[in-house]
């Protein structure tokens, strides 16, 4: 019974080809377009926070306790090589590195500029940020400072540009030390860098930490291995909050404490930066706003569709109860039909999106030609996007298509089942 009467719909299905055929086309363009949207705004997603990782966020960081919230510049971690330890043992992790963070003046001539100067590990730094990736002109921070009266420093080009600076120009910075005293000192230009990141190509300046530490320290042993966070980068898609409770729980607050002044912070790249975790939810809010949407179109045509296939059977509807059919079973059939349309649609419609997909991979969309508005943007306008299949994601569309199409035939198999046999027989 239950074979014969999937072999019934599905004849009944084909009755009308012209209009089954259009329902089912319909449903194959809106899934495709669908499951592309999808593996595209998770593929955009991706590299924005690969990007913004790689950029030197990192996946998370480790801070004295509320360093974050004023970034003031006396609250450092004292002695960072336990944390480093605990750290570099985290399962998943990709590099670790230790940055000491500095706001002030940089001077060339006339010209000045307020920027960050951040003290890395050249080596280090490379673990975790493609910076040195990004130079155009010179180099990245050499690993051992060979004359201690040229110390190297990296700016960005949008700062090159506004101090009208070359590559072995010198730049004179004045800096706020860890006890509030004013600092002076003096670095040459040994590379150049782009982002495309127009705000981070102006203001930030790279040098080399031990150089930054001796002007910030200004002699006071306890901040001769100071530093302002350990910056730590996962492999990509790792578990971020399984390694952050793994290193809050590894780190004993008590011995760390009593070494450093102060408590720890383990935060991860979503609570130093809320903004680009909320632009993405939001985005994917708006993917599915549109899915939403496309649903609804794609409902009222499947409604039509079955309202136009009841009106034309109603005199067969009404012979099968007078030989008596049940209510449900006339139910059962428009819904089973309902549901062989929904999945046709769906697994063509995926079928589609998965051509969709492997074609944008091949031929990744760019952004290049709107480089200039990467000034005003957060975000590298020049990388190529790549879709990213998320197979869970994907089959959200896969089965929402089905759902809708047995919910738009619900009305007409309801109002199949409720025919008089009577009534039904005398339609014409």
């Amino acid at each position: 019974m239950n074979t014969l009467i999937f072999r019934i719909a599905w004849r009944n299905i084909w009755r009308n080809t012209r209009r089954t055929v259009i329902t089912i086309v319909t449903m194959v363009v809106t899934v495709g377009l669908m499951v592309w949207m999808i593996t595209f705004g998770d593929g955009v997603h991706e590299q924005m926070i690969r990007s913004a990782l790689n950029l030197g966020l990192g996946s998370l960081q480790i801070h004295a306790e509320d360093y974050q919230d004023d970034r003031a510049v006396e609250k450092v971690i004292i002695d960072p090589e336990r944390v480093l330890e605990i750290a570099r043992e985290t399962p998943g992790v990709e590099g670790v590195s230790v940055r000491l963070n500095a706001f002030g003046l940089i001077s060339h001539g006339n010209a000045s500029q307020g920027s960050m100067i951040v003290g890395v590990d050249p080596v280090g730094e490379t673990t975790i940020s493609i910076m040195d990736e990004k130079i155009k002109e010179g180099e990245w921070l050499p690993e051992t400072i060979e004359n201690e009266r040229r110390l190297p420093i990296v700016i960005g080009s949008g700062m090159a540009k506004k101090l009208g600076v070359e590559l072995g120009d010198r730049l004179f910075l004045t800096i706020q030390g860890f006890t509030g005293d004013v600092g002076y000192t003096v670095y040459f230009v040994h590379g150049i860098f782009k982002t495309g990141m127009g705000e981070l190509d102006k203001a930030i300046g790279y040098v080399p930490i031990g150089s930054l530490r001796e002007v910030m320290a200004v002699d006071v042993p306890l901040f001769q291995n100071a530093v302002h966070e350990v910056t730590v980068l996962l492999e990509p898609r790792e578990d971020l909050a399984g390694a952050v409770n793994s290193i809050k729980e590894r780190i004993e607050v008590g011995e760390l404490a009593a070494g450093n002044s102060r408590e720890l912070d383990v935060l991860s790249w979503e609570e130093i930066q809320p903004g680009l975790r909320t632009f993405i939810d939001l985005d994917e809010v708006g993917i599915y706003i549109m899915m939403g949407l496309l649903f609804i179109v794609v409902a009222a045509g499947i409604m039509n569709t079955f309202l136009m296939a009841v009106f034309e059977r109603i005199r067969e509807f009404g012979i099968l109860m007078s030989l008596g059919t049940p209510p449900s079973a006339i139910f059962k059939l428009v819904m089973i039909e309902s549901f062989l349309v929904g999945l046709i649609g769906a697994f063509a419609g995926l079928a589609l999106g998965l051509i969709g997909y492997w074609v944008n991979s091949y031929y990744p969309i760019s952004y290049e030609s709107f480089s200039e508005m990467s000034e005003v943007m957060v975000m590298d306008l020049s990388i190529k996007f790549y879709p990213t299949l998320i197979w869970g994601n994907v089959m959200r569309a896969v089965g929402g298509i089905i759902i809708v199409t047995l919910l738009a035939a619900l009305w007409p198999a309801i109002k199949a089942s409720l025919l008089k046999p009577v009534e039904a027989l005398r339609h014409v």
